[in-house]
């Protein structure tokens, strides 16, 4: 593995949260750095590298939040949003992806991210949105 920078840490100084993560994404590499800083924020994660794999491991365990690349060989995140929607889980799903696809993600009830973004935003977005769903523990 590469040599990862050195970021700020936003949870420097505050109280640590913990929470359970699916995570999703095909590419090994991006899914291996953006794991570690799910840990490193307090996250138990769960990656898996596609669509299916993530329906599958969600239907067999408890989450607090889904992360999900959209661009996957066979479902996509969009479509994993879908689905879960269709079940009538309301679990918070950010959707990370260079596509153009924010009001769909966002009529579907989901959180959608650029992979633009920087990284520490993720974190932010968690915070926020475990927060509101009063999950933190």
């Amino acid at each position: 593995m590469e040599d990862i920078p050195k970021l700020d840490n936003p949870t420097e100084g505050k109280e640590r949260i913990t929470f359970k993560v699916l995570y999703a994404e095909d590419d090994i590499h991006l899914q291996e750095v953006t794991s570690m800083w799910l840990k490193r924020w307090g996250g138990k994660v769960t990656a898996v590298e596609s669509g299916e794999e993530l329906l599958d491991k969600f239907n067999k365990g408890q989450f607090d939040i889904i992360v999900t690349d959209n661009n996957m060989g066979g479902i996509t995140g969009s479509n994993v949003l879908k689905t879960i929607r269709g079940e009538g889980n309301n679990i918070p799903i950010i959707v990370l992806t260079y596509d153009h696809i924010q009001e769909e993600v966002e009529n579907l009830g989901g959180i959608f991210m650029s992979k633009n973004t920087p990284i520490k935003n993720l974190h932010t977005v968690i915070e926020e949105v475990l927060k509101e769903d009063d999950k933190l523990k």
